[in-house]
């Protein structure tokens, strides 16, 4: 046997979970597997195995359960291995011919919802839609569409005429629903019809398309079934947008000649909405050995869920010419989802009535196309009640990019049925797309007429939708591009780059002419015009072809590449203390951890498989130490919402308590884990913290004293009668239940505080329970404050409405960044009183239009208030502020964590890598000096780890690190 390399890809568990090997000869490799007791399984069944065949590929595929460990210890050549990845779904003139504003705008404004009770406005703008109208008829070519996502409602009366049909596979299921029709465990039937392929596809009685999800059955050679039909509405939906009947029933599609094939990788009943990556790669297999001509896939998950095998799949639909279209995502930022990303795919995002990004879209260099995607009027299965349209069944309205993807779909679908090619198709549609303008987009907004209309030549462009890593240590920083002729003729090239931020030592670069297919890579060196750029950099590439001239955003991240090798030069290791043989090294690369309230100690989560890992990292004298034995909870789906070390029972001794969500299927359960100081568990019915049934506890909920115990409090903002109640010591009259109560928990029962006002806002202080409350209606309401000594009112003080509206940003303001809540009360004389962590502050400011308060810092011995607004972060006294703009990945509600600098005035705010745009940390300096105070982002402080070492938590002035191969904890101080 030759020796070669054994490659691992993502793989950061020593635990048993499931793991791909590629290997070119799979049966030795499988023997190997078996002889040291794995069980090795065939990703793609022998039937499946014949498709790939056919289709010119051999997927030389095993799946293994097994450990890091085991596979380490197995002597192997030529093998490649990949980690188990899972994702989710994004979620998120007929008669309603004037509700598809996406077909035919006419300038009519959208009333979004934004609460249960109140709606945004967005005024349309005639002309903003895909520009379906003037387009010539149809021919009569029915161009094959595979929808892969949760099924279509396949008798739905716009949808039944358009659904893919295979009469042969249909009769073979008649006869095969005839046979059991006496006798459903009839063998003979089973072994005569189960398996009939009547047309050679791989698929037995694929009448109307393939569910992958679905579990093998006992009679069939091929994984899935042929139940396609949808109780999700999400295919339902996307299935309208593509090719409704134009019926003068309901809505009408973009396509009328198509074959909407349903490929179905989700709905199933009592399914699990966590799917195996490979689900998705099997349905593209489905909808490439079915004739698709265009796959639509209304889903993605991130960077870290992507799996070599969906692209695998894909390039492999790209390579017989089929057009991939995938949606963006839902996120509100830039950073990259998959497949979206892929070249070979076309990326959609969706945009509002006005022509504007719609406000939840995923967006950025890697999305190529914005199409309609808000308020989207569309069908819907009949058997599951809409939610936001009532006239009828059968339609319903939704937003997502996942609804401006099939438009992008339906709009190939409709070129290629004028009998353009597939190259021409994606040609039209990008480069014929309408001016993107302002849109962070790669080209524009879907414009079907343009489209048709446009004449695409050369058409060269650089292959940027992965992500550039810039190393920002080189004084001469250095990315290299790859461009490609996608185009129909040969053509001269020149191309000229240019950025606000950056100095290129060479900008502009002439190619006589690029044949098609051809590649070209280019090298810009550059330097930056100031050390305190953002790590988050475009830059853009002006391409003359001929008479044509586009321009095209790249984006590029400027990291420092921190390998396990130099944390030793950052300060000596701290060595974890495991009392146990639990094989920590590994897992703790991929844990969660949180700090927990009032204690140095780490609450560290590991899920892995069906099981989750909790326990303490513990800080000593003599450094960290991992409790003896982690808890095992049985499955995953637990949220540690509130973490908490106190003496919840009044003896004197502190408990670790923590308060879990967990959802299962469809329901929630809530409950309170209790520990002692050794990270033994207790029962949390004999310390009082037995959660009764159907009680809600929400996650801010707040400690009150009592007597020396602690009981948890929260305000129920509404009591729903139709719901059923949990046992409640009311201290009002049984009719006034629906009020607003606070409520807490006390010896395993709820109760309510005693008051008749309705509470609006709840703190603890001091051994003390503050009640923000009103009494009375619209003008006429009176606000107090109510403070409690344990459970009895000690004092009541009437408050000016000015005073409520600044308390009422308590709502933003809840969890500061240490873990402390704290309300900002607005005096008379415009200053602000802040109460944080018991001690109280005044601060002279006109502050408005607050987003987030993070927490109250001391510079110079002077209080200044951090906070977020629009998208800034600020710190401010009121005299003295500053701030920087365009937080990294323009995200919604960043989460920063505080650091004091050591022996400094200096602050850090730090956000965790998986918060952030790509792989880097990010860190903005908060430094005074002389009175003047300055925000800088550097970005050689964004670091990427190597594949042993992780960014792993946060103290007071200092990041820790983990690397796996010696087991150790890095600080390194600010």
């Amino acid at each position: 046997m030759k020796k070669l390399l054994l490659v691992f890809l993502f793989i950061s568990t020593s635990y048993a979970e499931n793991f791909y090997f590629y290997t070119e000869n799979l049966v030795q490799l499988k023997k190997i597997l078996e002889d040291n007791g794995l069980d090795a399984q065939y990703v793609f069944n022998p039937e499946e195995q014949k498709i790939l065949k056919k289709l010119g590929r051999v997927q030389n595929l095993l799946k293994v359960k097994s450990t890091l460990k085991k596979i380490k210890s197995l002597k192997l050549n030529g093998v490649r291995i990949e980690q188990e990845k899972m994702t989710k779904f994004h979620q998120y003139k007929d008669e309603f011919w004037k509700r598809q504003w996406a077909l035919f705008n006419r300038g009519l404004s959208l009333k979004i919802p934004v609460t249960d009770i109140e709606y945004r406005t967005v005024e349309g703008i005639e002309g903003e839609d895909i520009q379906l109208q003037g387009l010539p008829p149809e021919t009569n070519r029915k161009i094959k569409v595979a929808l892969v996502d949760s099924g279509v409602a396949l008798n739905h009366p716009d949808l039944k005429e358009q659904i893919y049909r295979n009469e042969s596979e249909c009769k073979a299921q008649r006869l095969y629903e005839l046979c059991l029709k006496d006798d459903p465990n009839n063998k003979e039937c089973h072994k005569r019809y189960a398996n009939l392929d009547t047309d050679g596809n791989g698929y037995p009685r694929d009448c109307q398309g393939w569910n992958v999800a679905a579990k093998k059955s006992d009679y069939v050679n091929i994984p899935g079934n042929n139940k396609v039909d949808d109780i999700l509405g999400h295919g339902t939906h996307s299935a309208g947008v593509i090719g409704a009947k134009a019926n003068d029933i309901g809505v009408r599609g973009v396509i009328q000649n198509v074959e909407i094939i349903p490929v179905k990788v989700n709905g199933e009943v009592n399914g699990d909405e966590n799917l195996g990556i490979d689900i998705f790669a099997k349905g593209i297999l489905y909808a490439i050995s079915t004739g698709a001509e265009v796959i639509n896939l209304s889903i993605g998950w991130s960077f870290q869920e992507d799996s070599e095998l969906v692209r695998e799949m894909i390039q492999l639909a790209h390579s017989r010419g089929i057009i991939v279209v995938a949606a963006a995502g839902n996120s509100s930022h830039n950073l990259r989802s998959y497949p979206c990303a892929y070249e070979e795919v076309l990326c959609v995002a969706a945009h509002s009535v006005d022509g504007k990004l719609a406000s939840f879209t995923t967006y950025g260099p890697h999305v190529d196309l914005a199409a309609p995607g808000e308020e989207i009027f569309s069908t819907w299965p009949e058997i599951k009640r809409p939610i936001f349209f009532e006239e009828r069944e059968g339609y319903e309205i939704q937003s997502g990019s996942s609804f401006s993807a099939p438009y992008v779909t339906a709009a190939a679908a409709r070129l290629l049925n004028y009998g353009f090619s597939p190259r021409e198709v994606i040609a039209k549609l990008t480069l014929g797309s309408r001016d993107r303008g302002e849109l962070d987009l790669r080209y524009g907004k879907l414009d079907l007429k343009k489209a048709y209309q446009f004449k695409p030549n050369s058409f060269v462009v650089p292959l940027t939708k992965k992500l550039n890593l810039v190393d920002w240590r080189l004084e001469t920083k250095k990315l290299k591009l790859e461009l490609k002729n996608l185009g129909f003729s040969k053509a001269p090239v020149e191309i000229y780059f240019k950025s606000n931020d950056l100095i290129f030592d060479q900008s502009d670069f002439s190619f006589s002419q690029m044949d098609l297919g051809d590649h070209l890579e280019i090298e810009l060196n550059f330097q930056v015009k100031d050390i305190n750029i953002s790590p988050y950099v475009e830059i853009f590439a002006e391409i003359q072809q001929g008479q044509t001239k586009n321009t095209f955003p790249i984006a590029l991240e400027f990291v420092h590449p921190l390998r396990s090798q130099e944390l030793t030069e950052i300060s000596e290791p701290i060595k974890l203390k495991s009392k146990g043989n639990f094989p920590w090294p590994d897992f703790l690369l991929s844990a969660n951890v949180f700090p927990i309230q009032s204690s140095k100690d780490k609450l560290v989560i590991v899920e892995k498989g069906e099981q989750t890992f909790v326990t303490i990292l513990r800080y000593t004298e003599q450094g960290f130490e991992l409790s003896e034995k982690p808890e095992v909870l049985k499955g995953g789906g637990y949220l540690f919402v509130n973490n908490s070390f106190l003496d919840v029972n009044g003896d004197g001794v502190k408990e670790y308590v923590f308060l879990v969500y967990r959802q299962v299927s469809k329901e929630v359960t809530i409950e309170f884990k209790v520990f002692d100081l050794n990270f033994n568990p207790l029962d949390a019915e004999r310390v009082g913290l037995k959660v009764p049934e159907n009680a809600f506890i929400r996650n801010n909920f707040v400690w009150i004293n009592n007597d020396k115990k602690m009981l948890p409090a929260w305000i129920q903002k509404s009591i729903d009668p139709q719901v059923k109640q949990p046992p409640l010591k009311w201290d009002l009259p049984v009719e006034n239940k629906n009020i607003p109560r606070v409520l807490y928990i006390s010896n395993n029962e709820l109760f309510s505080l005693k008051t008749e006002l309705t509470p609006l806002h709840l703190f603890s202080r001091d051994k003390q329970t503050v009640v923000i409350v009103s009494e009375g209606e619209g003008a006429l309401k009176d606000f107090f404050t109510l403070e409690y000594k344990g459970l009895k009112k000690h004092s009541e003080k009437k408050i000016t409405p000015e005073q409520y509206f600044a308390y009422d940003l308590a709502k933003i303001t809840g969890d500061g960044l240490q873990g402390k809540s704290f309300i900002i009360e607005r005096q008379k004389s415009l200053n602000y009183t802040l109460f944080s962590r018991g001690e109280i502050y005044k601060v002279p400011t006109t502050f408005e239009s607050f987003k987030k308060v993070y927490s109250v810092i001391q510079i110079e011995n002077e209080p200044y208030i951090a906070f977020l607004r629009g998208n800034s972060l600020e710190v401010s006294n009121g005299v003295v502020s500053a701030k920087i703009n365009k937080l990294a990945d323009q995200r919604k509600d960043p989460n920063y964590y505080i650091l004091k600098s050591q022996n400094s005035n200096g602050y850090k705010f730090y956000r965790s890598s998986t918060e952030t745009l790509g792989l880097s940390l990010d860190l903005i300096t908060v430094e005074s000096q002389d009175g003047e105070m300055t925000l800088s982002r550097k970005a050689n402080e964004a670091f990427v780890m190597g594949d042993k070492c992780t960014e792993f938590s946060v103290e007071k002035s200092a990041l820790l690190f983990y690397c796996s191969d010696t087991f150790s904890l890095y600080r390194y101080s600010l």
